[in-house]
């Protein structure tokens, strides 16, 4: 028998697919029903029971027999989206430095918790708590993440040649 881990990770995979939308709204039937779920390895029982796991973990809420994304799901679902996203670490480094930087407000915390944790797990250089350092190109992976957090308003990256009297430091930092 396959995972509560594992049938929770394949739900999230479903929602994200469906999440192209402003607000996800589904129902149940819809769920194991679909060939995805089936795909999966999972049985409708199974589905069942983990949709009410989520609902009693305050991810989903059920209102006339559709199942709603709440806000604590809306940040779940970010950080399974989040953990997709890989930084390709170049073999050679081109002489430029990615400086991140970002100012997100006090009342979507968990975005800027997020940003930064992703940033810490790339191995960014904290030069301060809202500016990052990275020699590698991270443009694209950074667009992903504002897209998923939607804070594209609040997050920017510069390309720069030079880091002042910080750069001998970042340079050790990463053996360049």
């Amino acid at each position: 028998m396959k995972s509560a881990k594992g049938i929770t990770s394949a739900i999230f995979n479903v929602l994200t697919e469906m999440a192209s939308g402003l607000e996800v709204v589904f129902s149940r039937k819809s769920f194991y029903e679909k060939s995805m779920m089936l795909e999966f390895g999972f049985k409708p029982w199974q589905v069942n029971r983990a949709l009410k796991s989520l609902g009693d973990r305050q991810y989903l809420v059920n209102r006339n027999n559709k199942l709603f994304l709440t806000r604590k799901g809306e940040i779940k679902l970010n950080h399974h989206q989040l953990a997709k996203i890989k930084l390709c670490f170049e073999n050679k480094w081109d002489s430029k430095w990615r400086l991140i930087i970002f100012d997100i407000p006090e009342h979507v915390r968990e975005v800027r918790d997020a940003l930064r944790g992703k940033l810490r797990e790339w191995n960014c250089y904290k030069v301060q708590n809202s500016v990052f350092v990275c020699p590698f190109d991270c443009r694209k992976e950074i667009a992903q993440i504002c897209t998923i957090l939607k804070a594209h308003a609040w997050i920017h990256i510069f390309l720069i040649d030079q880091l002042g009297s910080i750069e001998p430091k970042v340079k050790k930092y990463y053996n360049l």
